[in-house]
């Protein structure tokens, strides 16, 4: 995420950073008594005023000292241009903000100068609001501990807590790298526990660190104020994860600790109002920083990957009836848009980072080369396409299957994304069609279609085509062509956009997918079908 973006969105929160009711209650009745807890007026303060008494247990009895801070909305639906469609277009993000020392080491936010992956200038790692310098990210020490304590997000299709290298000190000042790579498995709303046992809207204990037993003391402390195990979560780091920890006996500029940021990610809410109000709120939270200096974690985790595994073979349930809903949809293209055919874009799961393999991911990520790498419980299906040789008359087709279904991979969250990016890193031109969008818009194809008794892969086609997705984006004109200008699945591209046009510019096609089948991990690689770009040419 960007930081120009979240100090933006954070200053107003910042500006009040507490809510004091008149009376608090009782820390131990806070949590047990929320049954729907953003309903709750004292939500907040009750929470912050439990991790109060947490730090009277836990520092300096087990923790050298403990830094407060809030979680807040950073990057909302708003921002996806701005990111670079680096973040969800259809999601938003909720940020760990602390007071920028000691979460990072002495002199980070003055000496790091952070570049793009064009040579310019980026965002800072810090931002002041008022006297006070805050960061979205912290050097995480193998014996810290970072504690969230709020409401989990209303009823929406995908949540997760979970944390990402922001930023790593190569060759530290002569090289940066910035690979926003998730290194452990989120804490996701399919796994969270909580004080009702739905994930949704419920009071929770989220706790991030490498260190067992600094998890361990603290659960304990705030299970001595009333927070039951089953609402007691932790995001564990295991303990060959490819992460740079910070040893505070050494000098950063030669330890050269990851920039690492916490975050909150969203998609889809099913109840906007409820989700417009909790974007508005805030969470406190705890930096509580070990007493022992060292790189490596006393008593780390026993961690046992979870692996990503499909409920159902999609390759070898609806590849035939794939390959057939393509030729039907070009057919149909030529007879209506006059098609001309330019590119035949297959797409491929993105496979570094699935399997464990951060370190070579990591290698790869240079200054000006940043590989996609998704987080662990998603799959992605990202093409990046030359510019070169499209028209005022090109369009776009994107075909897939719907993911979601309950007879395909029974994912949790499903978006395709077709983005043109400027020169300068600049999202010009963003599509987005997320699972409520793409279903049965596979469906009109399957109108008309001349089936023969002997022509089995068409009437196979047609049985399976609620399981696929057509979107496209087309001329002024096209979507009323197909007889689809009314339709969610189909966008008319701005005459004026120069940007087809620019030789700098590519275009971007690809999938996101959230959480496959009964487990808690993104999808498997080897048995999803990805998505496929048509790139052609009209007649108008």
């Amino acid at each position: 995420m960007r930081a120009a973006v979240a100090a933006a969105l954070v200053g107003l929160a910042l500006a009040n950073p507490s809510p004091s009711p008149n009376a608090k209650p009782n820390p131990s009745e806070i949590f047990h008594s929320l049954a729907h807890c953003q309903s709750h007026p004292n939500a907040s303060a009750g929470f912050n005023d439990m991790m109060d008494k947490a730090d009277d247990v836990l520092v300096p009895g087990y923790f050298a000292t403990s830094v407060p801070g809030w979680a807040v909305l950073v990057v909302d639906e708003s921002a996806a241009k701005q990111t670079g469609g680096g973040t969800n277009p259809e999601g938003s993000y909720f940020g760990y903000i602390f007071e920028a020392y000691p979460v990072l080491a002495n002199g980070m936010c003055d000496d790091l100068k952070r570049k793009d992956i064009h040579g310019g200038e980026a965002p800072p790692l810090c931002f002041r609001q008022g006297s006070k310098l805050y960061t979205t990210g912290t050097v995480l020490g193998q014996g810290d501990a970072i504690a969230f304590l709020g409401c989990t997000p209303p009823d929406m299709a995908y949540f997760g807590f979970d944390m990402d290298i922001m930023q790593r000190l190569v060759n530290y000042p002569d090289e940066v790298t910035y690979p926003g790579a998730n290194f452990a498995d989120p804490v996701n709303h399919r796994r969270i526990g909580t004080a009702t046992g739905s994930p949704f809207d419920s009071a929770a204990l989220v706790v991030q660190s490498a260190d067992g037993a600094a998890a361990d003391e603290v659960r304990a402390a705030f299970g001595r104020l009333g927070v039951p195990p089953a609402a007691v979560n932790f995001y564990e780091v295991p303990p060959r994860a490819p992460v740079r920890f910070y040893n505070r006996s050494e000098a950063w500029e030669v330890d050269r600790p990851d920039i690492i940021a916490s975050i909150l990610r969203m998609a889809l809410p099913q109840d906007p109002e409820a989700y417009e109000r909790y974007k508005t709120l805030m969470w406190p939270l705890r930096y509580y920083i070990s007493k022992h200096p060292g790189s490596h974690a006393l008593h780390p985790f026993n961690y046992t990957y979870i692996p990503r595994a499909n409920r159902y073979n999609e390759q070898a349930l609806l590849g035939r009836s794939f390959r057939q809903l393509t030729r039907v949809v070009k057919r149909r293209l030529g007879d209506a848009v006059g098609y001309s055919f330019v590119r035949d874009v297959k797409g491929t799961w993105q496979t570094k980072g699935f399997y464990d393999d951060w370190d070579t991911w990591l290698a790869d990520a240079t200054p000006r080369h940043r590989p996609l790498m998704p987080t662990r419980d998603a799959s992605y299906v990202i093409r990046m396409l030359p510019g070169a040789g499209l028209t005022q008359h090109t369009g776009v087709a994107c075909l897939g299957v719907l993911h979601t279904r309950d007879d395909t991979l029974a994912a949790a969250y499903q978006e395709a994304i077709l983005d043109v990016f400027s020169p300068i890193n600049a999202n010009e031109f963003e599509v987005v069609w997320n699972q409520t969008r793409l279903t049965d818009s596979a469906l009109p194809f399957a109108k008309d279609v001349d089936l023969q008794e002997s022509d089995t892969s068409r009437r196979l086609w047609v049985d399976h085509a609620d399981k696929f997705f057509v979107v496209l984006a087309l001329p002024v004109g096209g979507c009323a062509r197909l007889g689809l200008a009314h339709a969610p699945s189909c966008v008319e591209l701005r005459p004026d956009d120069t940007l087809w046009f620019s030789q700098e510019s590519f275009l971007q096609a690809g999938e996101r997918v959230y959480v496959a089948g009964d487990s808690t991990i993104g999808p498997d690689a080897n048995t999803g079908i990805p998505m496929r770009t048509i790139i052609f040419e009209t007649d108008f």
